[in-house]
């Protein structure tokens, strides 16, 4: 007993010889450098969450002769996706990029792949800039920079699917697929 007493009176002792600190010495100061690097600040906004070809409203379908390419039929109006984005912060050099891509073909399968569906880079009204390019599951670069983008920028794009004549019509009526936009920094 007498041993378990002393072993127990010695601890909190010991405990305390440790946490004590400076007792009547004299004060020292330590200085320590802080730097803080504000990060670059992404944000990226898109018009249309939804994209739609209702093929059973589609004037025009089915084609009298394939390949045809036919617009979404819900965002009706050009162009069919605005992407907003801003690059803010950094401190210094920024470099950034804007990418696409998509999460796999339309499931359930109808024949229709997701290189079937089309994207190219349009102005304002909608008249097309650049050249048609099919979506992938690889993420494709369209736009890049450097620095601040001094505010919001606007990137408007239109988008096509390609019928080529082997699709079907799939079970339950609806195939979907997802397509991202995302945007990241470095600096």
């Amino acid at each position: 007993m007498k041993k378990f007493f002393f072993l127990f009176s010695f601890v909190p002792l010991t405990t305390l010889a440790i946490s004590s600190t400076a007792v009547g010495g004299n004060e020292t100061t330590v200085k320590v450098d802080v730097s803080l690097r504000a990060l670059a600040n992404v944000r990226i906004e898109i018009t249309s969450a939804s994209v739609t070809w209702d093929f059973n409203s589609m004037a025009g379908f089915p084609p009298a002769s394939f390949p045809e390419s036919f617009a979404p039929t819900a965002p009706p109006a050009l162009p069919h996706q605005t992407i907003k984005y801003r690059v803010a912060g950094g401190g210094g050099f920024t470099f950034w990029m804007l990418f696409v891509e998509g999460n796999g073909d339309p499931f359930p399968d109808c024949g229709i792949a997701l290189a079937d569906i089309e994207y190219v880079e349009a102005d304002e009204a909608g008249n097309e800039t650049g050249s048609w390019t099919s979506f992938t599951t690889f993420p494709a670069l369209i736009r890049l920079g450097s620095g601040n983008t001094k505010g919001w920028q606007e990137l408007y794009q239109n988008y096509q699917v390609s019928i080529d004549g082997d699709e079907t019509y799939p079970t339950g009526g609806t195939s979907s697929c997802t397509v991202t936009y995302t945007i990241w920094s470095l600096f």
